[in-house]
Order: structure tokens, then sequence, then C-alpha cells
């Protein structure tokens, strides 16, 4: 058995029909043997607030172990993929550069934060 049960591993591929993607992180709830295959596992992954979304089985190749270089990430799980689009870019930009002016014409000092520094 490559992985202990109620570990965290990283699916090496998408599963689409679950809606997951590859480094989605699981959780390793079963083992399955198989006499004349590959070994498989179920896996139960979870969004960010500890719900589950998914239980299924998949085969051990699936399956890889999380690195100290990963990240963990959130996306939606609706389908629907979040994007910025060119004018929520514009906008944004305009409301920092409006900020900034207004800053600068009040005669408060400019504040950045240096590395290692917190707010």
């Amino acid at each position: 058995m490559r992985f202990e049960l109620y570990t965290d591993a990283a699916l090496a591929r998408d599963i689409p029909e679950h809606r997951l993607r590859r480094g989605d992180v699981v959780k390793i709830v079963d083992h399955h043997r198989s006499p004349n295959g590959e070994d498989g596992y179920s896996i139960e992954v979870f969004n960010a607030l500890g719900d589950t979304i998914a239980v299924t089985a998949v085969p051990e190749s699936a399956l890889e172990s999380l690195h100290k270089e990963g990240r963990s990430a959130q996306r939606s799980t609706s389908g629907r993929e979040l994007k910025r689009s060119p004018e929520w870019s514009r906008r944004a930009a305009s409301d920092i550069d409006g900020r900034t002016e207004k800053t600068e014409r009040a005669g408060l000092p400019r504040r950045s934060l240096r590395e290692g520094e917190s707010d």
C-alpha cells in the first residue's frame, strides 16, 4: 500500500465526472487490493469549509504524494471559472490611481509596506 489511510494526497489527473482537477487535495479513506491489476483507493474530497463534495474510488496512479513546495488554492466548484474582464482590471487600476491622487492632493504621505512589515 503506497498511501496510508486517512492521510492527504493530491490528484495526479482530472476526474471530470466529479469536477475534480489535477492537484486537488483528497483524503485517503480505504485501500482496494487488486489481485491482477492496479490497486485503488476510496477518496473523499472536501471544500474549503470542510464539507464533503465528492466520494469516489480511483486507481493508485491517479494519486500523488503531497510536496512541501505545493500550495493550496481555492477555486469555484460550480463549474464556472472566476474570471475578471479587462474592463474590471481597468476600473480597478483607475480606482487605485484615484485614491493615490486624492491622498497626494490632501497632503497625506503615501505609505507602502516594506518586506516583512504587516499592515
